[in-house]
């Protein structure tokens, strides 16, 4: 997303950049034995970011956060575990 601007208004964003920030300000941080409820995550989201964030959230989870995953998406599903 290094082509957003800083100074660019949230209402004037794409639902699938805003889907991305909420979800990187929520879980791209370092904690750890966290519980993060996630409903949807993958809503207005490109295919490729679907793959990263199934990423992102198999290494939260190896670092000892849970994570609750509300999801249509079967490659979602398919990845809990």
């Amino acid at each position: 997303m290094n082509y957003l601007s800083l100074d660019r208004c949230r209402p004037i964003l794409f639902s699938g950049e805003a889907q991305r920030i909420r979800i990187a300000s929520q879980i791209g941080s370092e904690l750890t034995g966290v519980l993060y409820i996630l409903d949807e995550p993958t809503t207005g989201l490109h295919f490729k970011d679907n793959d990263n964030l199934l990423n992102i959230i198999q290494k939260r989870t190896k670092t000892g956060n849970t994570l609750l995953v509300i999801e249509h998406n079967l490659d979602v599903i398919i990845c809990a575990g």
